[in-house]
């Protein structure tokens, strides 16, 4: 007996269009995709319009019929070298059954109708069949993809019509995946997929009579080769349980049944009942009507959000908001304003980046490496042992490699997208012409140069020299990794010598980040604006429950009522009544299949509410509500091992599955300058807001894209919601209720994806093959003659000729300059008001929430009554075109990198050549300093802890640096520790002058004691000369994320200090940051000093009112500082507590901050001790028998905090006696002495040092 094959259930749904129906604009929507998805080719194009003059008839009239592929066959896997897709099931048979009997029991039958869908059948290949319909447009590749001819993929035809063509049917088109179409929802939406995984039927004889319908499809693989079941059974032989184990872990489909032998192949199933096709009426689906859509724009979701419920809560937010008030929380702003609640170190600092991160979106960096300390057991923050330096060095190694190789990843990601976009470019201007490739291009022995003149292609290569470049690369990229993977067990192995807690950590480093799109977020008290508990994208995500098919004559018990029945799916299924003889026909195209074909359907039928209790009667004459008979199914179902999945039998209603959010902006550029080199921007020292005197660049332009809508957002807002309750303190019940509120609220948020690459184009525009004058071949004769318009050139984006489609292109104003940069925005802010917005469902069908729509003369305009802009995008002034708008409509985005770049703030710890190779370790820390306010002097001490010093006011007006350890005599000799800490002394000194010491000793006074201690220690040294600050050098630099952007497609590399037409105009751009952030009590930052200028302080604090050195220098966002990418990193030495974060603020990178690594200054502020000078105090003192000075007496001087020595020169102490104390003589010298007493603090523990 044959094997029954598995069956895996799938979702079909149907959409009933009574009459021609225009849903969108096909031009707009050949185009967005392919910008979005800029990787992958083309998506296939709609069939051109039937008449220039109509607008585009995107619906035929007739029952559409759409069926969701497994959701493991829509996943891919990720393998060494790419994603990998299984090949998707090739043929359907489709049935159509009227739902109304004909005749009486037992004759009873029902009017039917099959067709099969040969989903892969190629146009060209099928000419001699009688076919029912064509499939979409495709460009055909030919031999190794060097030429593109123009045909049809998909056909339709009735199942008596139906031939199996073999591979000659396919040409040479390979096994489809769900990417075939050029983007992964090619199997997702139905105009992309038109009689390839859809069908339309045209309801021939019903036109214009009402009727129900009942859809029942079936697929399998018409080439047993590719399909991804088969193989697992043949390398699982005859194991069951082998090939039950695989299926689990290759498809991810699980089953309760034990087939008694392998399956040798799967069928695709499902069915949707009471299809109801009324002609005079079109069905209404359960989407709002638009003037109940409330719109809100914000910068993130979180931040949209709490915008919705400050001005535009409805019946549907308001348990939601009542909830938040309750907690006395708003979601972003509120939660973020209640900063008494950060006690934790850095708190406020995170926060404030995290706001700013909003507006931006991370991507992907190289890995970094760091060693992970073991803290003592008395809980300091003292290493346990040492990093030796070898391993210190060859973890800077480790990273210096990772940086090597994420290069690597951004190069070769770049030649994939060139080879990508180099063919996808050629075959479409060949798919252009209407005798295949263009004779204007000329022969093929000029191919690529005229390919990249045309399209003006920024490649120098042909594809096959950079298939080479990137397999060079690939090698590379293996090799580094080898390389990596041996270094880093290495320096684990040392570090397990050392001690058992230290850990060598990947972690994150610089994330890059790019400017996010404005989020939209819509909602309705109405419901259905987005459900996505239905949408059939993520059906099957946690697997579906796969069973075996009944064969057509096996035999099966039901009890749906008082006594069991026996029936045969075969026998049902020969109650349908067909124009041919369909097991005949299927046994010609799936041998072997035909029964298993005619035993699911037939078992279907009896699932079917309204056929199967009809089908049980004339069968059995046993009697059973639906219900009663879909429970005795599912009980034989389990118990005999067939498949029964509720989704097979789905009552019908006009559906609703949003998809596509497609919007369109007029936008406003306003450029960092106007063109006479006004700001058009100024820098508050967070972001940048528009100056009073701004002037808009040119007029609006208006842009357009189509973003995915799923659930991702959604769930983010959740996410964000329930970490940020939870830091504050609410309780699992109160998040849990007010989650639970989110999610009974219907809303949809969504990014406006696209707008940023969009903006690159110089105009905002989009040039069309055989429209725009810029894109034509260049005419015969002299240098800058006028184009000659090919053949294929047309009058308008409707032009009759078959076959051909607007090609929609970013390109340049200059004609055929293929190395020009200047045409293209890299940088810019703006002004938009939202023109339209519009929800597309995976049918076609369309929401219209704003504007005005292809034919349609009335649109809705978006106000402030049913729209708000958050108050971070919020315009405080209309500078758009369109001064009649309301403001509140009017959306601002400050100004933003169009590329993906980084602000980097570093540390600086090793010494890197200009190959990448490290080749050496480098201490940041210079030294510390405390302010000595008992005797007002400013203490140096060493990067050890060491005290080395003390600058003071000495004889008269002077300043002078007094020497305190034995082997400096003057600040000459500092620079044996580090010449930086001598040049920093010595700029402090000024030869003398007390003018910078002054302001520098205040400033210290006013912003050193910001950041609590961290122990009773710290506590002492800081009430006796306040906490010690850490002076020590860090670099800070712009990076663009590999590539400055020449075209909105790709990135090309660049150097930092490389000057030259080939960099993009941002790149030279000096921008403003600021270091510090005086408002937040854990910024720790006190000043710094730019490259190796000692003699200007910058500081975020305001001086003191009398300074007038002019060596501190108070900076904010009026007159920041400035570096541009170019440039490269700069060089600063940083003043600040180490237990504090330094902040880098720039406006177009989110906040940075910096932490200086906990080894270079927790044990050495273990060892630090203050020393105040004495005098003139008469008191006694010891000497031994030569003179010498053994002893000090002074009162009180065991005190509980520590020990107190009095320092004689040359760094030698002595004791300090108690005043009270005897001694061994008999008198002692008494005498007025001067000098230096030096407190040895305690532990923290109370015990001596």
């Amino acid at each position: 007996m044959p094997v029954a094959p598995l069956i895996t259930p799938i979702n079909v749904d149907a959409c009933v269009f009574t009459e021609h129906s225009s849903t969108l604009d096909v031009r707009h929507m050949d185009y967005a995709d392919r910008f979005n998805q800029y990787l992958t080719p083309e998506p296939p194009v709609l069939p051109d319009p039937p008449q220039a003059a109509l607008p585009y008839m995107l619906h035929q009239r007739g029952i559409t019929v759409f069926w969701t592929l497994p959701y493991a066959l829509r996943t891919g896997r990720q393998t060494e070298t790419a994603l990998e897709f299984d090949a998707l099931p090739n043929r359907w048979l489709v049935v159509r059954a009227e739902t109304t009997p004909r005749g009486t029991a037992p004759e009873i039958t029902w009017d039917s109708r099959a067709w099969v869908v040969a989903s892969d059948y190629v146009g060209d290949a099928i000419d001699a069949v009688t076919t029912f319909d064509l499939g979409i447009d495709w460009a055909e590749p030919e031999a190794e993809n060097t030429a593109f001819r123009p045909t049809t993929l998909g056909a339709v035809m009735k199942i008596g019509d139906f031939q199996e063509l073999g591979a000659a049917g396919r040409g040479a088109t390979e096994p489809l995946t769900v990417t075939s179409g050029g983007t992964e929802l090619f199997v997702s939406f139905e105009p992309f997929c038109r009689n390839i995984y859809s069908f339309r039927d045209p309801l021939e004889g019903h036109e214009d009579t009402a009727a129900s319908f009942s859809y029942y499809v079936v697929g399998w693989y018409g080439e047993p080769g590719i399909d991804p079941i088969a193989q697992l059974a043949e390398t699982a032989g005859e194991d069951v349980d082998a090939f039950l184990t695989a299926l689990q872990a290759a498809e991810g489909w699980t089953t309760s049944a034990t087939p008694g032998a392998v399956p040798p192949t799967a069928l695709y199933f499902g069915t949707i009942a009471d299809v109801a096709w009324t002609p005079d009426s079109q069905p209404q689906n359960v989407s709002p009507d638009r003037d109940d859509v409330l719109v809100v724009v914000g910068e993130s979701a979180e931040d949209a959000l709490d915008t919705m419920l400050t001005y535009a809560a409805g019946e549907d937010t308001a348990p939601f908001a009542r909830e938040l008030e309750r907690l006395g929380l708003r979601f972003s702003a509120g939660l973020k304003d209640r900063l008494d609640l950060y006690e934790d170190m850095g708190g406020l600092t995170r926060e404030a980046a995290l706001l700013h991160q909003e507006g931006f979106s991370g991507l992907r960096n190289q890995t970094a490496w760091s060693v992970s300390e073991p803290q003592a057991e008395d809980g300091t923050r003292t290493p346990v042992a040492p990093v030796p330096d070898p391993v210190r060095l060859s973890v800077a190694r480790l990273n210096a490699k990772e940086a090597e190789l994420f290069e690597l990843h951004q190069r070769a990601e770049q030649k994939r997208g060139a080879i990508a976009d180099t063919l996808w470019k050629a075959g479409r201007l060949k798919y252009m012409g209407p005798a295949g490739f263009p004779a204007a291009l000329g022969d093929m022995t000029t191919y690529w140069d005229n390919i990249r003149r045309e399209l003006g292609y920024m490649g120098t290569e042909d594809p096959a020299t950079l298939v080479g470049a990137l397999e060079a690369i690939m090698a590379r990229q293996t090799r580094l990794s080898q390389e990596i993977t041996t270094l880093a067990e290495t320096v684990r192995a040392d570090l397990a010598e050392l001690h058992e807690g230290y850990r060598l950590e990947e972690i994150a480093g610089h994330r890059f980040w790019q400017a996010v799109e404005p989020v939209v977020m819509m909602t309705t008290d109405k419901g259905a604006l987005f459900p996505e508990g239905a949408d059939p994208q993520y059906l099957g995500e946690d697997g579906l429950e796969v069973g075996l098919a009944p064969a057509a004559d096996a035999s099966v018990t039901l009890s749906p009522g008082a006594q069991p029945v026996t029936v045969t799916p075969g026998a049902v299924w020969q109650m349908l009544s067909f124009d041919s003889d369909v097991i005949a026909k299927l046994e010609e195209t799936a041998p072997g299949l035909a029964p298993w074909v005619a035993g699911i359907i037939g078992w279907s039928m009896l699932g079917d509410p309204l056929i199967g209790p009809a089908a049980l009667a004339a069968q059995t004459g046993a009697e059973a509500t639906p219900e009663a008979l879909r429970q005795a199914m599912a009980s034989a179902a389990a118990t005999a091992g067939l498949v029964f999945n509720p989704l097979t039998n789905c009552s019908w209603s006009q559906p609703w599955f949003p998809l596509f959010l497609e919007w369109r902006v007029d936008l406003t550029h306003f450029p960092l300058f106007t063109d006479a080199g006004q700001a058009n921007w100024s820098f508050d020292g967070s972001d940048y807001e528009l100056t009073a005197t701004a002037t808009a660049q040119g007029t609006s332009n208006r842009i357009q894209g189509r973003t995915l809508l799923s659930s991702h957002l959604r769930r983010t807002v959740g996410n964000a919601l329930r970490n940020q309750l939870s830091d504050f303190g609410a309780s699992q019940e109160e998040i849990a209720d007010l989650l639970g509120e989110l999610d009974q609220w219907d809303f949809l948020t969504q990014r406006l994806s696209g707008l940023s690459q969009t903006q690159s184009l110089y105009d905002g525009e989009l040039k069309r093959i055989g429209e725009a004058a810029a894109m034509l071949p260049p005419g015969d004769g002299a240098e800058g003659a006028a184009p000659t318009p090919p053949p294929w050139q047309r009058a308008g984006p409707y032009a009759a000729l078959p076959g051909t489609h607007d090609l929609f292109l970013p390109t340049t104003d200059d004609q055929w300059n293929p190395n020009n940069t200047t045409r293209f925005r890299d940088l810019s802010g703006q002004q938009m008001v939202i023109d339209q917005l519009l929800v597309l469902d995976r049918y076609g069908q369309s929401l219209h929430v704003a504007g005005k729509f292809q034919v349609e003369q009335e649109g809705r305009l978006l106000t402030d009554r049913d729209m708000a802009v958050s108050d971070m995008l919020a315009a405080e002034r209309n500078l758009t075109p369109q001064p009649g708008r309301e403001l509140g409509t009017v959306i601002q985005v400050p100004p933003r990198v169009l590329q993906p770049v980084r602000a980097r703030l570093s540390a600086v710890e090793a010494v890197t050549e200009a190959g990448g190779n490290v080749t050496a370790l480098a201490d940041p820390v210079i030294g510390f300093v405390t302010l000595n306010r008992y005797n007002k002097e400013i203490q140096v001490f060493a990067a050890t802890g060491r005290l080395l010093g003390a600058i003071h006011p000495g004889l008269g007006d002077s300043v002078v640096f007094e020497p305190l350890a034995a082997e400096i005599t003057d600040t000459a000799d500092l620079a044996a520790h580090d010449p930086d800490l001598q040049r920093f002394v010595e700029a402090v000194l000024n030869g003398g002058q007390p003018g910078r010491f002054r302001d520098f000793s205040a400033l210290l006074d006013a912003a050193g004691w910001r950041v609590d201690p961290a122990n009773e220690r710290e506590a002492y040294l800081s009430v006796l000369t306040g906490e010690p600050l850490a002076l020590y050098r860090a670099t800070f630099d712009f990076q663009a994320a590999g590539d400055p952007l020449r075209n909105p497609f790709r990135y090309f590399p660049f150097e930092a200090g490389v000057a030259g037409s080939g960099l993009p105009s941002y790149a030279t751009q000096p921008f403003p940051y600021l270091l510090g952030d005086p408002l937040d009590p854990n910024d720790g930052l006190v000043g710094y000093y730019l490259e190796d200028d000692f003699d200007r302080f910058f500081t975020p604090y305001d001086p003191v009112d009398d300074a007038v050195s002019g060596y501190v220098s108070m900076v904010s966002g009026v007159n920041a500082p400035r570096r541009s990418f170019a440039e490269g990193p700069v060089q600063v030495v940083l003043l600040a507590n180490p237990h504090g974060t330094v902040q880098l603020r720039t406006g177009i990178a989110p906040v940075t901050r910096l932490e200086l690594p906990v080894r270079y200054w927790a044990s050495q502020l273990e060892v630090m001790n203050p020393s105040f000078s004495f005098g003139p105090l008469l008191t006694e003192y010891e000497t031994d028998a030569t003179g010498s000075l053994t002893g000090v007496l002074l009162p009180q001087s065991n005190i509980e905090a520590g020990h107190l020595h009095w320092q004689v020169g040359e760094g030698r102490t002595v004791p300090v006696i108690p005043a009270d104390a005897t001694s061994g003589t008999t008198t002692r010298p008494r005498a007025f002495l001067w000098g230096r007493v030096l407190f040895d603090i305690r532990g923290q523990d109370g015990g001596e040092e």
